[in-house]
């Protein structure tokens, strides 16, 4: 399911129907040229009016430290999306949020290779010239240009999107995460309730469709996890392995995880699974981290769409939601397409070493997250 942020949030009732419609962030522009423009003591009050629902991500144009400060003094924000030339990384040990860094796009060349210390991304349309805010300022780019992108990083599209637009949008881009402000309102500056149900509603009606396993998945889940393998580690590991993998073991297992009330997260397309993983407490107590991250697998064909990085949230809010505040996950130390992709969710190498797994010896690296929040 793609994931929404609504921007731009200032009166009462875009607050209600943000919460109410299930957007997964809601946006408080702290940046006074804006027309939706509000103070913290604003945003405060607003945030109040539900204590739960759409993580509160606070937009800051060329923030000071005692900007953002006296801003969370004030009104208590998830994340921090913050405009300019900065040390996101030393933002986000200061504070202890997720950092996002917008990025303008025009052309192939301006696609980041780095997520410069950042979180998460936010890509939108370069700002146009004259320009007086910055930001996509309701103008789209090629979306095409974002499918054979390899992201440093999540990353979410944003600029010019409206309900109309949203799914071909995430179709062509393979975004699994989308911003909008603009887009859902009905005059400059103000909310219009209905176009951000629609839209909403329009962005996760596209592509993936994302939810917890249940005990009828079991015979699909072998079937994927055989040929996830197969795909994955011919060459790497021995073809007697490969050759051996049955299916209904493997459903079988799958069976008494989620029978054992494990967590198993599923992504499916046109009814089919394409992806899947599991994750619960940690086994390894020579790891220093409370819970771990078991499988993780995504068939080819759905590779490079962020099917990968939503699992992988997926699994995150899971275990926080469980009490756990850090994970590992174990790859195969010569699986750099997969070794590569958790470095870009910002996993660190805690150890390799040679172990006996599933019937062969083999190199595997441990990565970890001390802090789970990251991968939201």
């Amino acid at each position: 399911m793609t994931r929404v942020k609504i921007c731009g949030i200032n009166d009462p009732v875009a607050f209600d129907t943000t919460i109410a419609a299930g957007a997964d962030w809601l946006g408080f522009n702290f940046f006074p040229p804006s027309p939706r423009y509000v103070t913290p003591a604003q945003a405060a009050q607003l945030s109040a009016r539900s204590t739960g629902g759409a993580a509160r991500v606070g937009l800051f144009v060329d923030p000071s430290e005692e900007d953002i400060a006296a801003a969370l003094d004030v009104v208590p924000l998830d994340v921090l999306q913050l405009y300019g030339a900065l040390d996101f990384a030393a933002l986000h040990a200061r504070f202890g949020l997720p950092v996002w860094r917008p990025v303008g796009i025009e052309t192939e060349r301006d696609l980041p290779a780095s997520a410069g210390g950042a979180d998460r991304l936010l890509v939108e349309a370069k700002a146009p010239p004259g320009a007086t805010r910055p930001g996509g300022n309701a103008v789209s780019f090629d979306w095409s240009l974002l499918r054979g992108w390899t992201a440093p990083s999540p990353w979410i599209l944003a600029g010019g999107l409206t309900a109309e637009t949203v799914a071909e949008a995430v179709r062509v881009s393979g975004a699994s995460a989308v911003d909008v402000s603009s887009g859902v309102e009905r005059s400059r500056g103000v909310k219009d309730p209905a176009l951000i149900r629609a839209f909403i509603a329009n962005a996760r009606a596209a592509g993936v469709v994302y939810r917890v396993a249940t005990l009828a998945d079991t015979d699909a889940l072998g079937v994927v996890h055989v040929q996830a393998w197969h795909e994955a580690y011919t060459g790497l590991i021995p073809d007697e392995v490969l050759a051996g993998l049955d299916p209904l073991r493997r459903a079988a297992m799958w069976h008494g995880l989620i029978g054992g009330r494990g967590g198993v997260q599923i992504a499916e397309q046109g009814g089919a699974i394409v992806g899947f993983g599991s994750a619960g407490p940690q086994r390894d107590a020579s790891l220093p981290f409370s819970a771990e991250i078991g499988a993780l697998y995504v068939l080819r064909a759905a590779q490079r769409r962020g099917v990968g990085r939503r699992l992988m949230a997926m699994m995150a809010r899971d275990l926080l939601d469980r009490g756990h505040a850090s994970a590992s996950l174990w790859v195969l130390e010569a699986n750099a397409p997969a070794r590569r992709f958790y470095e870009a969710l910002g996993g660190r190498v805690i150890t390799i070493r040679e172990e006996e797994r599933d019937g062969f010896s083999s190199v595997g690296a441990a990565y970890g997250w001390e802090d789970l929040r990251r991968l939201l």
